[in-house]
């Protein structure tokens, strides 16, 4: 099967058999690769969008987030979207991005246009990615 069918076998099963599509989920995750955030993000979307399993969409992001070379800045800034974008979760967002500044290998551009998007000035705020010098 190709790496995509997955994904979509999964969306169209989700309604009809949701336990199916769970085990296309977790097939797609065994065969996803670490270099690649775009694979468990994927994943994610659809735990999060099709089956409404926030928990199995937590855990594929975290497992993204693990597997990332600390100092790859441009795929944590992917799952730092991806945590703000499909699940939501502002305290696992700050910490991936935290880990985004970190990195080695920074994308000043890239950084800007994150912060353009998602960045807020102050701590009142709903997220607050604090002072990124950049």
């Amino acid at each position: 099967m190709r790496f995509s069918a997955y994904f979509e076998e999964a969306a169209r099963l989700s309604a009809a058999d949701p336990a199916r599509a769970g085990e296309l989920l977790r097939e797609a995750e065994a065969h996803s690769l670490a270099g690649v955030p775009e694979h468990l993000n994927l994943c994610a979307r659809i735990w999060m969008e099709h089956l409404k399993n926030r928990d199995n969409a937590m855990r594929c992001l975290l497992l993204n987030e693990c597997r990332t070379a600390p100092d790859d800045q441009a795929a944590l800034l992917e799952i730092t979207e991806a945590y703000l974008v499909i699940v939501r979760d502002f305290s696992s967002a700050e910490r991936c991005f935290k880990k985004a500044l970190a990195a080695r290998s920074a994308e000043p551009e890239r950084l800007r246009a994150f912060l353009e998007k998602y960045g807020r000035k102050g701590k009142n705020d709903a997220f607050y990615l604090g002072s990124a010098n950049i």
